[in-house]
């Protein structure tokens, strides 16, 4: 296996902290509307913003989440995936 340079290395932390940012500002943007008041379209117009490599990161739980918010984001996910097929 190849070693990984410097720069690569580099490269893979600014990319996963980039996702890991977009999934932070994700989860503000929900806590601010409030669990009670937060509709499919809302949540439809977070995701959307969110990466292939982010979603999965959520759905892998890779990110500790509240556990109303990741039942919100996971929903919201598999239903754009439907949509998408």
């Amino acid at each position: 296996m190849p070693a990984i340079s410097g720069a690569e290395s580099a490269a893979a932390n600014s990319l996963s902290m980039s996702a890991t940012l977009n999934i932070l500002i994700a989860i503000q943007a929900i806590k601010s509307i409030g669990k009670e008041k937060i509709s499919n379209h809302d949540m439809d117009k977070i995701i959307s913003f969110l990466s292939n490599d982010e979603k999965l990161m959520i759905l892998t739980n890779q990110i500790k989440i509240t556990s109303w918010i990741y039942e919100k984001l996971r929903i919201a996910i598999k239903r754009a995936q439907k949509c998408i097929q």
